[in-house]
């Protein structure tokens, strides 16, 4: 992104003003050729000759260098994880204006859109009602498509589409999801695994070593996130299939550890099914995975790596996305704790001593928290 864009300022100025290249010229004291050179952006004005062109078009000298301040990496994660927090302890309507203020003094920062384009998605749930909620994810999806249409970065338009993708299906826009994507699914190539390779080849065994292990994590996400999706549409004889394909993962990559904001999901999405049946002691099986994991991870649901994924914790890092949580940690822990509290298919159990202890294990995470 080239933050002075003085050549473009100066033909949209001229041309609002309706002047020609030569009466700027005049005006300045220079060639007709040197103004067709600064527009095109071959060569730019003297520095002694700025403030005499900001005169000519009345702005400020910034406004006809075009200068479009930047966040780094870090200010940005720094700014999300700030809003994050903002949304747990101030009015949802508050915190939304500051996102906006931000946006606008950063107008041209598009990895800035990208992130807050997340941050909305993850808590738009927090809005008044429903349909302020859609018009938040409405304001996400904008900021999407600006990155898309503005940024040359192709990375973070790729990204951007992606992220567009998720807030059309929220808003249960199922179109503009194949418009985006296609209509078929067509077999991927893995370009990144050839970063593996690259690596090796070099001789950096420790990088290769660390975005194997990067792609082998995205892969367990990815898989938890499809699992997900098929518990939801397969018909009852593949239920029970999918829960111990889920189970097996877990005890291949400990995934309790490594993706518990993804596996309590799948245990509840378990206990849910078992429970309808009125099946008792599998549905307890479930909720204790479910309480034993939401325990064990109480104080750090974030992003990390374990025994076996150790080099991911640098590639998390160098990506930006370390060590935080996308959502307000407070709306996450009332969720965790009234999705066994108050879910009525679970009303079968309330007189069980089992239950009730469960139930008394997460209201003392809930205390010991507030002490």
């Amino acid at each position: 992104m080239k933050e002075l864009n003085i050549g473009t300022v100066l033909g949209e100025r001229r041309r609002e003003k309706g002047v020609t290249q030569e009466e700027v010229a005049a005006f300045v004291g220079v060639s007709k050729a040197s103004v067709s050179k600064w527009e095109t952006g071959q060569s730019y004005p003297d520095i002694t000759v700025l403030p005499v062109l900001a005169s000519f078009f009345h702005i400020t000298i910034d406004e006809l260098l075009g200068y479009r301040p930047q966040l780094t990496e870090k200010e940005i994660w720094e700014s999300y994880r700030y809003f994050t927090r903002c949304f747990g302890e101030e009015p949802f309507c508050d915190v939304m204006e500051k996102v906006r203020a931000l946006i606008r003094k950063y107008d041209a920062c598009y990895p800035l859109f990208l992130a807050m384009a997340q941050l909305l998605f993850n808590h738009w749930n927090l809005a008044a009602s429903r349909e302020e909620g859609f018009l938040v994810l409405k304001e996400a999806q904008e900021l999407c498509v600006r990155v898309q249409r503005e940024s040359e970065d192709t990375l973070l338009k790729k990204d951007a589409i992606a992220l567009e993708g998720f807030l059309a299906v929220m808003k249960r826009e199922p179109e503009r999801v194949l418009e985006l994507f296609g209509e078929k699914l067509r077999p991927r190539i893995s370009s990144e695994i050839l970063l593996v390779s690259a690596y090796s080849l070099l001789g950096e065994k420790k990088k290769a070593l660390e975005y194997c292990q990067a792609l082998l994590y995205e892969s367990a996400v990815e898989m938890m996130d499809l699992l997900v999706n098929y518990l939801a549409l397969c018909g009852e004889d593949k239920k029970e299939l999918c829960f111990s394909a889920v189970h097996g993962m877990e005890a291949a990559f400990s995934l309790k550890n490594l993706l518990p904001h993804k596996i309590i999901n799948l245990y509840m999405m378990e206990a849910i099914y078992y429970g309808e049946q009125k099946n008792r002691e599998k549905t307890m099986t479930s909720l204790l995975d479910y309480v034993e994991t939401v325990r064990k991870n109480w104080k750090d649901f974030t992003i990390h790596g374990d025994a076996f994924f150790d080099l991911l914790e640098e590639w998390l890092k160098e990506t930006g996305i370390s060590r935080q949580m996308p959502r307000n940690m407070q709306f996450v822990r009332e969720q965790i704790i009234r999705s066994v509290q108050e879910n009525p298919v679970f009303d079968f159990l309330k007189e069980e001593k089992e239950f009730r202890i469960l139930i008394k294990k997460l209201e003392n995470l809930q205390t010991e928290e507030r002490d």
